[in-house]
């Protein structure tokens, strides 16, 4: 068979692909990043530096299928509950209602079998963190805690890593669990920031609308309650100077987060703090990651 080369034909389907990048949200992906850094974090901890992996794979395609269906949901959500609702991708007739319908039963599907094959425990847990991604569009309309709310959401993806790698949570993994929740209701202040406007106008209500010009300093103290609760955890987990030294790293891109804010474009300066933390969890992930290399490199941990 001849192949006949059409550009223009390959560059439409090629765009019509890309609605549903967006409508995953996967052409701005970084909250999927904040999300599974934490579950990296408590695979490694869980098990002394020896994860499962295909556990861990299991763990990583069930929460990326529940965050894309959320953010689906969301969609159908708003093109219903807001009178404007110009990020819904529903409500604007970019995707079918049906189309959308059809693809977030198919994760939820995806979300639920990859879960299954993780065991029991793991399948009592896991609907917690859908029911509360799923209860977002619904929450964000009736409280300003919003953010801590979601970060609740994604701190709750630390026991389930330990669930799956066949580990009860212990006082180190809710010593982890806490430190996300902080830093997680952080970086999503970070994101409501630049969206301020938009969110008063369309009914949303977020952390920001309550604390107002407070919002630097409140933003600073749950960053460094989280990382002081990391230190703990460090502690309980006697974790050694490579883990010090990713937790001072992530200790200057706080800082450096908070110079971002005073810059003159809110929303740059904003964006950027908050695309920022990624380079964070990615510290505090090599810090545990060189640890137990160190330590198996000296025989102290065998598999």
């Amino acid at each position: 068979m001849n192949m006949k080369w059409q550009p223009r034909k390959w560059l439409r389907q090629l765009k019509r692909q890309r609605k549903y990048f967006e409508l995953f949200r996967l052409d701005h992906p970084e909250d999927l990043a904040l999300l599974l850094l934490p579950a990296l974090w408590a695979s490694w901890l869980a098990t002394n530096g020896d994860p499962d992996w295909g556990s861990l794979l299991l763990l990583l395609i069930a929460a990326s299928a529940a965050r894309c269906a959320a953010w689906i949901f969301n969609d159908l959500i708003e093109s219903k509950l807001l009178k404007v609702a110009p990020e819904s991708m529903v409500a604007q007739g970019t995707i079918s209602k049906k189309m959308a319908q059809d693809l977030f039963v198919a994760l939820c599907l995806l979300a639920a079998l990859a879960t299954t094959l993780l065991g029991r425990q793991t399948l009592l847990y896991a609907p917690i963190v859908l029911l509360l991604l799923l209860g977002y569009p619904f929450i964000k309309r009736k409280t300003f805690l919003i953010q801590p709310y979601m970060g609740f959401a994604v701190a709750w993806i630390v026991p389930l890593t330990y669930l799956s790698q066949g580990v009860q949570p212990d006082k180190l993994s809710w010593l982890l669990f806490t430190a996300v929740l902080l830093w997680a209701s952080a970086y999503f202040t970070l994101y409501a920031i630049p969206r301020y406007t938009y969110d008063r106008k369309v009914g949303i209500r977020s952390l920001i609308q309550l604390i107002g010009r407070a919002y630097k300093s409140t933003i600073a103290l749950l960053q460094v309650l989280a990382l002081f609760t990391l230190f703990l955890a460090g502690r309980q987990g006697e974790l050694g100077p490579f883990f010090s030294v990713g937790l001072i790293f992530a200790a200057g891109l706080v800082v450096y987060q908070q110079l971002l804010l005073d810059r003159k474009d809110v929303k740059e300066g904003t964006t950027a703090a908050y695309r920022s933390n990624i380079w964070l969890g990615i510290a505090i992930f090599l810090g545990i990651l060189f640890h137990f290399f160190c330590l198996c490199s000296n025989g102290q941990i065998t598999s």
